[in-house]
C-alpha cells in the first residue's frame, strides 16, 4: 500500500524495519520515525543489534520527543536529520472549564471538604514513581486527597504503599475512567503531581 502515499509516519524505533521494507518498494515515499527514550536505551543485546542493522536507513526524518531523547539519539549515534517535537495537549478540550461542580465532585469520590485535591494520570509504571510519592510523600501531607488515575502493573504495589501507610482515604485509585470523569478530574485537581524516579536504562 506504500506506493499509494506521499509520506510513512512509524511511531516507534522498534517498528522501524516497517521503514526499510517501504524503501525497498516505494523510494518516493517520505519515511518519518517518532522516537522516545525507551526506543534508544533499552538494553537488550538483540534489540539493540536490530536497531544498529535497521535504524538509521529506515528513515529520512527522526522525531524526538524531547530534547533529552535527542540528546540519548545523537550519542547513539544517530545525528543527521534528527528534530523535536514535543508532544501536545487538545486545548480544547478545557477551554472555559474552569472549576465545575466541585461539591458535586467531592461527594463523588468521597473527598472531606477543605482537602487539597493532587492529582496524576499515567500508566502505573515504576518510573512514573507514584508508590514512591505513596510511600514516601504522603504520609507527610495532611488535608490532602491524592487522586490516581490510570493502570498499569505497580497498582499492587501502589494499593500496598497505601494499607501500609494508612491512606486509605486520602489516595483514591480511579484506574480507567471515561474521558469526561478525566476532564472533570484536571478541572477540580489543584495541583498535578508527576513524580518521576530515575529507573536505570528507562528513560523518563
Amino acid at each position: 500500500h506504500a506506493r499509494k502515499y506521499d509520506y510513512l509516519l512509524i511511531g516507534d524505533g522498534l517498528m522501524c524495519m516497517c521503514g526499510n521494507v517501504c524503501r525497498w518498494f516505494a523510494r518516493h515515499v517520505q519515511r518519518i520515525v517518532i522516537l522516545h527514550g525507551l526506543d534508544i536505551t533499552y538494553k537488550n543485546p538483540l534489540y539493540q543489534f536490530y536497531l544498529r542493522m535497521f535504524l538509521k536507513k529506515s528513515c529520512n526524518l527522526f522525531i524526538c520527543n524531547s530534547k533529552n531523547t535527542k540528546r540519548i539519539v545523537t550519542e547513539w549515534g544517530l545525528t543527521e536529520n534528527v528534530i523535536v517535537i514535543t508532544p501536545g495537549i487538545n486545548v480544547e478540550a478545557f477551554s472555559g472549564a474552569g472549576k465545575k461542580g466541585s461539591d458535586a465532585f467531592r461527594k463523588k469520590y468521597n473527598i472531606p471538604d477543605g482537602h487539597m485535591i493532587l492529582m496524576t494520570v499515567g500508566r502505573l509504571i515504576k518510573r512514573k514513581g507514584v508508590a514512591w510519592f505513596v510511600e514516601c510523600v504522603m504520609p507527610m501531607l495532611k488535608d490532602v486527597t491524592y487522586l490516581v488515575v490510570g493502570e498499569g502493573y505497580e497498582r499492587e504495589r501502589i494499593q500496598e504503599a497505601v494499607k501500609d501507610n494508612f491512606l486509605e482515604k486520602n489516595v483514591k485509585l480511579l484506574g480507567r475512567i471515561s474521558d469526561e470523569d478525566w476532564k472533570e478530574c484536571y478541572r477540580n485537581a489543584d495541583v498535578f503531581v508527576m513524580p518521576n524516579i530515575h529507573v536505570e536504562n528507562d528513560v523518563e
